[in-house]
């Protein structure tokens, strides 16, 4: 907290009269001070306890109307049922992104794969053994020059790459 008046707290008295009003000064601190805390801790108590009367009222207001033969609502439940679907939509997009942003990864990687690959079957002047990659599409296995089955590049769960002949 701001102090005021440290200026004349803090420099020397020059007459009795001075020092009586720098105690004076003090003690006058002291007492805002320990005012002022205790406005602050009341302030903390009554949020603390509206919080309190909130959830208080809500649960009041479910038995009543679930003694009453009635589902759940009123203003408070239906704010609070508001609140959790915006969050769990907020969720879902982030996983979506998430989802989205690991497809594209793997998209890049099998997309260097089969530029490598590429390189290689140029090089060896060889027709390339599978598919270029396209963005989306479901992964299939991959298959050898001679036209057998090799290894799952990865689970297709998983693996958004097409590697299709």
């Amino acid at each position: 907290m701001k102090r005021w008046y440290t200026h004349l707290s803090n420099r020397e008295p020059t007459s009795v009269l001075e020092s009586m009003y720098q105690e004076a000064l003090r003690e006058s601190q002291a007492r805002d001070q320990v005012r002022k805390q205790s406005v602050i801790n009341l302030q903390a108590a009554v949020v603390l306890q509206g919080g309190y009367l909130d959830e208080v009222h809500q649960w009041m207001q479910g038995r009543e109307q679930k003694e009453a033969g009635k589902k759940p609502g009123g203003k408070l439940h239906e704010q609070a049922q508001k609140r959790k679907a915006e969050e769990k939509e907020e969720r879902k997009l982030e996983k979506e992104h998430e989802r989205v942003k690991a497809q594209k990864e793997r998209y890049r990687q099998a997309l260097e794969e089969w530029e490598d690959e590429r390189q290689l079957a140029k090089t060896e002047q060889r027709r390339i053994g599978w598919q270029k990659p396209t963005l989306g599409a479901r992964a299939a296995q991959r298959t050898d020059e001679d036209g057998s089955d090799g290894e799952e590049q990865e689970d297709e769960s998983e693996m958004d790459v097409d590697y299709d002949d």
